[in-house]
């Protein structure tokens, strides 16, 4: 009793698709990888990234596990990613960044008074 398939009982699609995995994969197996593989979740931190550098200085870093109303984190969403420079006050960070939307003195005092504690209270 036979109990195997030969290549004339299965169906043609499922016979191009057998080929086409061994072909895909004999490929992947001998080619090099042009880009490395990220196996881990590691923070910023673990990678050793550092901060871009701006034109005019540093930027400063984010208090750890700084939540809520000591944290600050309320800001307007187009000013997510933004971070005041070393020795900026939150009220020169808030008037640099909302300058830089709305232009010089144009710009709603909520917003501005938002970016303001942020920018004091978020950052070391």
């Amino acid at each position: 009793m036979n109990v195997g398939l030969t290549t004339s009982q299965l169906p043609r699609k499922y016979i191009v698709l057998i080929l086409l995995l061994l072909i895909f994969s004999v490929i992947l197996i001998t080619r090099p990888l042009r880009f490395p593989l990220i196996l881990s979740t590691s923070t910023d931190t673990e990678l050793n990234v550092s901060t871009p550098v701006s034109s005019e200085g540093q930027y400063k870093k984010p208090q750890e596990r700084a939540t809520g109303k000591e944290g600050a984190t309320d800001i307007p969403s187009w000013a997510k990613g933004e971070k005041p420079l070393v020795g900026e006050s939150g009220q020169e960070f808030a008037k640099r960044i909302s300058d830089k939307k709305y232009g010089a003195g144009n710009y709603p005092g909520s917003e501005f008074n938002k970016l303001k504690k942020y920018g004091d209270r978020h950052f070391e």
